[in-house]
């Protein structure tokens, strides 16, 4: 598959975009990767899913634009930011899927109730809704701050820990090649970045968008590890009010499902996408 590095200006801040090339004629996806992360990776699964894929680096990742300022970084300068681009690279005549995992599916979720006509559907991967609580959001905004400065004093170190979380461990079965290269890259992270990142769109900074979705107009799916109980139980719970949401619990993955069963992520997003594109 042919593979495209672009470079997008948006409110003075510049972007990497990934465009893996596809003969294909359908719909072309968006990815939106979780924190720490780098589009450049996403080129495993991209040759797999029989489309266009463009891939974003987003803010502070990769080799976007890393900006001093944490509020560049809001919520609302993410979604013109990314919207922007979607814009400029996709046909208006056939609106992308969009996929994110985590980080980016927060931003994914927020993206399509604010431009619901960019988009043909909505795949989630291992990401929530938002916090509900005042009090548990001023918290986990308190612990990203914390976290923002373990990440400037030493980022190896920082990685080191958070790998090592219960929530990121995969297990013992799962392929080592692709995780060895996601912290490979973790590793090349702009520090400040990732900080001011943290600082202004941790998920303590997001107001939680449960009830929003399920007016959301476009298929959604979730995808969610059975190794990730949290998750897969806060996804179980909030779509049984959505009946027309798609739930794939991947058997055997925990948080990172992409990572852990890369066979069954690519397999369950060309069950979703496929059967989008043979009902609409």
């Amino acid at each position: 598959m042919e593979r495209a590095q672009l470079s997008i200006e948006v409110a003075g801040e510049w972007y990497s975009v990934y465009r893996f090339e596809s003969e294909s004629k359908n719909a072309p996806l968006l990815y939106l990767h979780g924190f720490g992360g780098t589009a450049q990776l996403f080129d495993f699964f991209a040759e797999k899913l029989n489309r266009t894929v463009f891939a974003i680096d987003l803010l502070g990742h990769g080799l976007s634009s890393a900006p001093k300022d944490p509020s560049r970084y809001s919520l609302e300068n993410q979604l013109r930011d990314v919207s922007s681009i979607i814009t400029a690279l996709s046909d208006a005549e056939s609106p992308a899927h969009l996929l994110g995992y985590s980080m980016g599916g927060r931003l994914a979720m927020r993206l399509a109730l604010a431009y619901p006509m960019l988009f043909r559907s909505l795949i989630i991967e291992s990401s929530s809704a938002g916090i509900a609580s005042d009090t548990l959001r001023d918290e986990r905004r308190l612990r990203d701050e914390k976290m923002a400065d373990r990440i400037r004093h030493d980022l190896p170190a920082f990685f080191a820990s958070w790998n090592r979380l219960p929530l990121f461990v995969s297990p013992s079965d799962a392929p080592t090649e692709l995780r060895d290269r996601f912290e490979r890259a973790q590793l090349k992270s702009n520090p400040n970045g990732l900080a001011n990142n943290l600082i202004g769109f941790g998920a303590g900074t997001l107001l939680p968008v449960h009830d929003e979705l399920k007016t959301l107009n476009i298929p959604l799916a979730i995808l969610t590890g059975s190794l990730d109980p949290a998750y897969s139980t806060m996804w179980e719970e909030l779509i049984s009010a959505m009946p027309s949401a798609t739930h794939f619990t991947v058997e055997g993955a925990g948080h990172r499902v992409h990572l852990d069963r890369p066979d069954a992520y690519i397999q369950n997003i060309n069950h979703f996408l496929n059967h989008v594109e043979s009902t609409s």
